[in-house]
């Protein structure tokens, strides 16, 4: 026959790999051990999936959530109460460079020191043990049995097991110990407040003891910045006396030399002949610019004849003249095309251009001799000036040797005087500050006595139980609903197997009676059972049209590919239904008018000639045992007819000793690729993977591989490794369908309430 292509329209959707409806994947076990990974990277539950879970194992979870609040009541109650009380103290800035104090006080914090430093530094010196024994002495807690008992963990072993213990602290360290592990310091973020907390049995303790802390640390601050304020007024004092006694000297030494030299000064620094040769300096620097700037402004008028006069000496009546010959000579020359040199207005023109010409060349002569003369005036300038300049020179050098030691005993006069006053400064501002008892700490206010405990905390604790115990029995729930040994309820295959799920077929107590219904889908019924057949003999029911859809979905598997045409239908253990499936599947598909074709491989324990009431005297092993050509052999001795239309059937044959070496026969693919041609739809009947090869070599020479699981029968870990055996041998693995599904559990019966009522309807 020609071979005829499966040609039934696939649903337009879109196909997410690894969901119900993908085509075969080359890896979907995707929960196997990657090179990547190296961890189970099974997906998470969907929320959905997630609260069907939780409701399922809703007894788990809720034992465990009453548990954990059972207990965490027991704990809270055996608690002993703890009381705290908490104060609040401001840590203001203070100014530690008051009267300039920083300048002196080689203690003084850093400038770049920050607020948020100084605030940590702080709470550490209140969790310091000098300042902590204060208030254990002024308390007396060393004689209150609260702060007798042995904190030490290492001491407490030591006693249980018999061994030396190091020797037992003194009552006044003991109630430090104690003291210090019930006290918190906590610094408060973005601002300059220190909040103290103190746990206590006792609620009067608690309260007493951070009063006393705030207290002990404002007197502390107080004497420490007291102690460093007189400590660097007397070295300061020390020093002035010092630095007195020099000035003194070295003035008595700068008078004693001027006086003996006869120097005259007018200042500090500098002497009469000193000052007048600077003047004489600056007098014969600006002569000898003027000279230079009046000899090349003379130059250029000589040089041009004067013709060429500088802006500099271009005067008002020379511009006014210039102005006057320009628009005379324009008007002279707007004339000549009309008038001849006879006419009296050129005549006139002429006469006029003339004198302001003279006039133009008498002016420019006067400018060339006032240049010369203003030349000669600032040379004579320069030469008395600078005679005047070498004879203070000489003067200012004879004094220079005499000024040279004057201005050394002026520079150790004025070094002594400077440091004396700033010295001097410094002692009184360190008078006024130590006068002065500054405090930067502010107690916001006293603690008060706690009306209640502060531990334990019975509704905190009850919550904190309430949220652990959820997670933990959610955690629980999710590892049972991981680790369970069965496939229950649609979906479970997708989130086990990583394979998409083809269909869901339902349980048989609605098609036939209850007995004979468990009997068809176990495959214990030796004959003609109902279940098998229900796609035929019951045509609308819950059963056959899940059969339909099934098919629906093997077909639309392949998107984008020909739809499939041999088909290996296996399943991973015996007795989960796969000849049902297998036998409907085919029915529905024979309905469609395509000529479909059973082929029985369970060679050794065969069902469907049982079903479609056939003999088994010829079959499978009898086709590849043959020795005769497959080619040759005519359509009838393929395959028996069967009641249904276009359906037809090879049973399994007689019985053979070894059933994988006659699978691996060859001839089986030329047999498989006779049928292709033959048959629109092939479908194979397959032995359980688990337990035999041969689904697994038939599977090389199909177009897809289908895996039936049963609900609440089928484990999860055989149909794992039924799965990872098929992909170690790269079949192509188009989905599973769940057999055997009760929907009337209470957890999936409204899902199919109405499906079923339209069926009871119709019935």
């Amino acid at each position: 026959m020609k071979e005829r292509n499966l040609a039934v329209p696939a649903p337009q959707w879109e196909v997410v790999p690894g969901r119900p409806g993908a085509g075969p994947i080359s890896n979907p076990l995707s929960w196997s051990t990657s090179p990547e990974g190296g961890e189970d990277q099974r997906e998470s539950l969907p929320p959905l999936e997630f609260g069907r879970v939780l409701l399922r194992y809703k007894g788990t979870l809720l034992g465990i959530l009453a548990f954990t609040l059972l207990v965490t009541a027991a704990i809270s109650y055996w608690q002993t109460p703890i009381y705290r009380a908490s104060v609040s103290l401001e840590i203001q800035g203070i100014n530690e460079n008051f009267l300039n104090l920083r300048e002196v006080d080689p203690t003084a914090t850093p400038i770049s020191y920050t607020t948020d430093t100084y605030i940590q530094t702080q709470a550490e010196v209140l969790q310091d043990r000098a300042l902590l024994d204060r208030v254990v002495a002024r308390l007396s807690l060393d004689q209150r049995r609260e702060f007798s008992s042995d904190t030490g963990l290492w001491r407490r072993i030591a006693r249980l097991l018999r061994l030396p213990a190091p020797p037992p602290p003194t009552p006044a360290e003991q109630a430090l110990a104690v003291a210090r592990d019930n006290l918190r310091v906590v610094p408060t973020r973005q601002s300059r407040i220190i909040r103290m907390h103190y746990d206590s049995q006792d609620p009067q303790t608690a309260a007493d003891f951070v009063n006393t802390l705030s207290e002990e640390f404002i007197n502390y601050s107080l004497e420490a910045r007291w102690t460093a304020t007189t400590g660097t007024k007397a070295w300061l004092q020390d020093q002035l006396a010092g630095l007195r006694s020099r000035l003194e000297q070295s003035e008595q030494t700068l008078q004693s030399y001027a006086s003996q030299h006869g120097l005259l000064l007018t200042g500090a620094k500098d002497s009469v002949a000193e000052e007048k040769l600077r003047q004489l300096q600056t007098e014969l620097s600006r002569a000898e610019a003027d000279r230079m700037a009046r000899r090349s402004l003379y130059e250029v008028v000589a040089r041009t004849g004067g013709s060429a006069v500088p802006t500099a000496l271009d005067s008002p009546t020379l511009r006014d003249y210039q102005m006057r010959l320009t628009e005379l000579r324009r008007q002279r020359a707007e004339l000549e095309p009309l008038l001849k040199p006879e006419n009296y207005k050129m005549v006139r023109l002429e006469a006029q251009i003339r004198e302001l010409e003279a006039a133009l060349r008498q002016e420019r002569e006067q400018i060339v001799l006032r240049s010369k003369n203003e030349y000669d005036a600032a040379l004579t300038r320069e030469s008395q000036l600078t005679a005047a300049y070498a004879r203070q020179s000489g003067l200012v050098s004879d004094q220079a040797v005499l000024a040279i030691r004057y201005s050394v005993l002026l520079r150790d006069v004025e070094t002594n005087r400077q440091l004396y006053d700033a010295m001097l400064q410094r002692v009184k501002e360190a008078e006024i500050a130590s006068a002065i008892r500054p405090s930067n700490i502010r107690l916001i206010g006293p603690a008060s006595l706690p009306s209640a405990p502060y531990k334990p905390n019975l509704p905190l604790n009850l919550a904190i139980g309430a949220v652990g115990g959820w997670f933990l029995g959610c955690g629980a729930v999710v590892y049972r609903y991981r680790t369970r040994r069965r496939l229950e309820t649609p979906g479970d295959t997708v989130s086990c197997l990583r394979l998409p799920e083809l269909g869901t077929i339902p349980a048989a107590r609605s098609a036939v009676p209850r007995s004979e219904g468990l009997r068809g889908m176990l495959g214990l019924d030796r004959s003609a059972g109902a279940v098998e057949l229900i796609t035929w003999q019951s045509k609308v029911s819950e059963m056959s049209e899940s059969f339909r859809s099934t098919l629906l979905s093997i077909l639309s598997a392949r998107n984008g590919n020909p739809a499939p045409l041999t088909l290996v239908v296996t399943s991973p253990c015996a007795g989960e239904g796969k000849t049902t499936v297998t036998s409907n599947l085919a029915i529905a598909m024979a309905e469609t008018g395509r000529r479909v074709l059973i082929v029985d491989a369970d060679l050794r324990n065969p069902r469907l000639q049982e079903v479609f009431g056939v003999a088994n005297s010829w079959g499978l092993s009898d086709l590849i045992g043959d020795d005769n050509s497959i080619d040759q052999l005519p359509a009838s001795a393929l395959a028996r007819a069967t009641q249904i239309p276009n359906l037809f059937l090879i049973p399994s044959g007689p019985g053979v000793e070894n059933v994988p070496a006659l699978l691996h026969a060859p001839r089986l693919a030329v047999l498989l690729k006779r049928f292709r041609e033959e048959f629109d739809f092939v479908l194979v009947d397959a032995p359980p993977v688990l337990q035999f090869s041969d689904a697994r070599i038939v599977a090389r020479w199909t177009d897809g591989v289908v895996l039936v699981v049963r609900s609440n029968r089928t484990r999860t870990d055989a149909a794992l490794e039924a799965a990872r055996r098929l992909l170690l041998d790269s079949a192509p693995v188009l989905g599973t369908i769940l057999n055997d599904w009760d929907p009337e559990s209470k957890l999936d019966r409204y899902s199919y309430d109405r499906y079923g009522y339209y069926y009871r309807r119709r019935s």
